[in-house]
């Protein structure tokens, strides 16, 4: 479009916009230029609203999980749900475990299983995007909600985007080591996990997302935030590598604390058969 201005009768400009002109080309490319150049600023900005708003939820789902364990325990002599299974992320695993968790927290304590899903976690699918997700290989896995739709039961295996670390191992013979020296030369001084809400305490830990090395099967699991690695050669090296940004971590006293990416560092480790099995982040 022209502007044109013409005089009235009173010698003064009026304004007119004529319509046999448009936008000519420049003037279009300056003005998408114009936008493509506000959006590079923003996104970045809008990703990161958006990832601290998502890490806000994972945050009130800890806390969550927290509360019902810890429910669980008042209402049971001051002690956590039974929680011998093969990995901290197992909630139920097959007979010949201790895994009472699912059994004894699904219908009294678990009013909302959402709890059980983050929202920064849901691109790796299966259990961590979909509480009902079953899988049949290896005896049946599953998520919370799962039913293993041949014999209307929930499977064998229940794991979960979470660890569970209040009661883990307590009862099996392969106890959880917290004072051990880790391949880097560190010696790591962790606070034992609780087995009783009375050993409560801000430095124990209570639920975090797994970070997970398995050295005699050469495996790594990194499921933080960002970290998408599983079955992997296990290697420490692989959360420097990765895209892992930070992972959650649930204190037994109710706080929760995020460690980055450069923090995470060992925290117990579980013997198997007198050999160095397992080793937790």
């Amino acid at each position: 479009m022209k502007m044109q201005y013409i005089w009235n009768t009173n010698r003064k400009p009026i304004l007119l916009w004529s319509s046999k002109y448009g936008f000519t080309l420049v003037e279009l490319l300056v003005v998408i230029s114009i936008i493509a150049l506000l959006l590079s600023i923003l996104m970045p900005s809008l990703r990161k609203a958006r990832y601290a708003a998502q890490r806000t939820l994972c945050m009130n789902n800890v806390k969550q999980q927290y509360l019902i364990q810890v429910l669980y325990a008042t209402d049971n002599a001051d002690k956590f749900a039974p929680h011998n299974d093969p990995v901290p992320s197992y909630l139920k695993s097959e007979d010949g475990y201790i895994a009472d968790n699912v059994r004894y927290c699904m219908d009294s304590y678990v009013t909302d299983s959402k709890i059980l899903l983050c929202p920064l976690l849901k691109q790796i699918g299966g259990s961590y995007a979909d509480l009902n997700w079953y899988s049949p290989q290896g005896g049946g896995y599953g998520s919370w909600d799962a039913i293993k739709p041949d014999a209307g039961q929930i499977p064998f295996y229940i794991f979960s985007a979470y660890m569970w670390l209040a009661n883990a191992h307590s009862d099996s013979e392969e106890l959880p080591m917290f004072h051990f020296r880790a391949s880097t030369g560190e010696t790591i001084n962790e606070t034992p996990w609780p087995n009783k809400f009375s050993e409560c305490n801000s430095r124990s830990a209570f639920v975090t997302h797994e970070i997970y090395l398995h050295k005699s099967w050469g495996v790594f699991w990194d499921h933080s935030h960002g970290g998408r690695y599983e079955s992997l050669p296990g290697n420490i090296k692989y959360l420097k590598q990765g895209k892992s940004i930070d992972n959650p971590i649930g204190y037994s006293d109710g706080h929760v604390d995020f460690s980055l990416k450069k923090d995470i560092k060992p925290r117990a480790l579980l013997r198997s058969q007198g050999f160095i099995g397992e080793i937790y982040y």
